[in-house]
């Protein structure tokens, strides 16, 4: 008993350890495959989901492309198989197949993006806004959030001009003060300084709106 403390064998804490490790790295296994899944359709801009979501369907229905694509995968990997069998034969047990969960892999890596093209226009500090009300399905006023700069390498010898996409911003009213109210908060929620704006862009605003510092 003493040999088997001093090795840390034969207790019952090591072997239930040991079980919740293994499930542990059996469930990041299967959300890893899934997040490659839908980064794929989303990087190839192919919706996700189809008319019935659910893979207990007849081969004739259209179960959507990440649903369709996880079918396809568990051919060929064993993981996925095990998995998409488990939940099969198990309606209602956990899956992480569900459109909730999809959606929040999506907002995840569309943040990462989102925080990866802010440090590329803090990095080479000067920028350009461009800012474009429109309406969405809602009826709800949004901004589009676009801006502009200059990225280069470490000679300065290749010299390009970059345009990100950053998201749309809600607004509450249509007037140039509120306007500014909420794109001067965006900038400060995104950590760019005022004072590194060169240039201002209002695509067919309706009020004249003019940041200054």
């Amino acid at each position: 008993m003493e040999r088997y403390l001093a090795k840390n064998r034969g207790i019952i804490d090591v072997e239930l350890q040991s079980q919740i490790e293994k499930e542990k790295q059996k469930w990041r296994d299967i959300l890893t495959r899934i997040l490659h899944c839908i980064k794929s359709l989303a990087t190839q801009n192919l919706a996700l989901r189809g008319h019935r979501e659910s893979l207990q369907v007849d081969y004739d229905s259209n179960v959507g492309n990440f649903l369709g694509l996880l079918k396809l995968l568990a051919i060929f990997d064993p993981v996925i198989k095990e998995h998409l069998t488990r939940v099969e034969s198990h309606p209602g047990s956990m899956s992480y197949l569900s459109s909730g969960v999809q959606n929040e892999f999506i907002h995840m890596m569309a943040s990462t993006v989102r925080q990866s093209l802010l440090r590329s226009i803090r990095k080479y500090k000067y920028y350009g806004l461009m800012f474009d009300s429109t309406p969405d399905q809602a009826h709800h006023e949004k901004i589009s959030e676009v801006v502009r700069y200059v990225e280069t390498d470490s000679e300065g010898k290749t010299v390009r001009v970059r345009d990100s996409f950053l998201g749309f911003i809600q607004i509450r009213q249509k007037d140039a003060e509120s306007l500014v109210e909420d794109i001067l908060k965006q900038l400060e929620k995104n950590e760019m300084e005022l004072q590194d704006c060169r240039s201002q862009c209002y695509d067919n605003a309706a009020v004249t709106v003019f940041l200054k510092e």
